[in-house]
């Protein structure tokens, strides 16, 4: 895992750029750069990263070691990049968070 260095205002800007900024507590689209696996990419300083990652670091939320998670109850949507919507975890933490989607109803 690369380390995120300061990210520029222009940096910043443009990663925004690039986001359906919805209200506070609604989901925020990632609109471009994507793996195969779906996952939203973010280009900058020579080095990938995904975009959930990166909005927890505009954020002040930043890790070597830790994974930006979805919560697991309200977001379940890997194309969201709202930072209220994302947090840092462990690799365990991440598959307990798959057990408790697994168990959720969702009505629709």
């Amino acid at each position: 895992m690369y380390k995120i260095r300061d990210l520029s205002p222009e940096t910043i800007e443009r990663f925004w750029s690039n986001v359906d900024i919805k209200p506070d507590n609604e989901c925020w689209i990632w609109k471009t750069g994507y793996t195969k696996k779906g996952r939203p990419m973010f280009n900058t300083d020579g080095n990938t990263y995904t975009a959930a990652r990166i909005a927890l670091a505009i954020v002040g939320k930043r890790s070597d070691t830790l994974l930006a998670l979805h919560d697991p109850v309200t977001c379940n949507n890997p194309r969201c990049v709202n930072p209220r919507h994302l947090r840092l975890g462990t690799a365990r933490e991440n598959q307990l968070d798959i057990r408790i989607v697994s168990t959720i109803k969702y009505d629709g």
